[in-house]
């Protein structure tokens, strides 16, 4: 006991948490879990639509994961645009489609704030937490158009995974994807679920659960609880719909 508490405290140190292993394989790993999902084996080439692309955290991500698949990444920012698309350049990584939109609920022009770090970049306000993570640095107009209208408007007719990371507008998104869910053309969500006043008119927990349910999805897991005053603050979590019109 005392060898292993040792063993686990040293891990600590590092910053990693070193538990029992149950021989469940699934809510360890969202990575892992969509693979799982998806039967990446007969489909090595998965459409992502990455909503808040940022500077491409998620591209790393999913190109380390299943490095077909195919990424269409929305940046409503254009400072931040421009560095994505150089990071793409730079390390020549193929398959991903960038596009300088927003996502929402209807389409249009909208003011876009931009924070000290570019993570905290949201349509939304800055609510009583916000400065817990960035400071508000500037505003300017974004375009935004809905999942809906992109997919009508470019022939897609399914997406393998909606990676939602809209910073508080994510409820939003769903909501101009509609139509996709409603006929069960989304198989995967990954959304990032805001519990800490970081935005103002934000998404809440119970809304984004609600929503899914509402459109038959269920919930795989939640991943790697980020912590605020000792509460949780924000969180990553996986939906799939078991209803998904698969390939043909």
């Amino acid at each position: 006991m005392r060898i292993r508490r040792t063993i686990r405290d040293l891990a600590r140190r590092f910053g990693y948490e070193i538990s029992p292993y149950d021989g469940n394989p699934m809510g360890r790993d969202s990575q892992a879990d969509i693979r799982f999902h998806l039967q990446a084996e007969q489909h090595p080439s998965p459409l992502i639509f990455d909503v808040g692309a940022n500077v491409g955290q998620s591209i790393d991500l999913f190109k380390k994961s299943m490095p077909g698949c195919r990424m269409i990444s929305f940046e409503p920012c254009a400072t931040t645009f421009e560095l994505l698309n150089r990071k793409i350049s730079q390390e020549g990584i193929q398959g991903v489609r960038t596009e300088n939109l927003g996502m929402g609920s209807a389409k249009g022009r909208r003011t876009f704030r931009e924070y000290s770090s570019s993570a905290m970049n949201s349509f939304l306000e800055p609510g009583a937490d916000a400065a817990a993570y960035g400071e508000l640095r500037r505003e300017s107009m974004a375009e935004i158009t809905t999942v809906d209208d992109y997919c009508a408007e470019n022939g897609i007719e399914r997406i393998d995974v909606l990676k939602s990371d809209a910073q508080g507008l994510d409820l939003e998104v769903f909501q101009g994807a509609s139509r996709m869910f409603r006929e069960h053309r989304v198989h995967l969500v990954l959304v990032e679920v805001v519990f800490s006043a970081i935005y103002q008119k934000q998404a809440s927990a119970l809304e984004l659960l609600h929503f899914m349910e509402q459109a038959g999805l269920r919930l795989v897991s939640f991943y790697r609880f980020v912590y605020l005053r000792g509460e949780a603050s924000w969180t990553d979590a996986l939906f799939v719909d078991p209803a998904f019109i698969g390939r043909d």
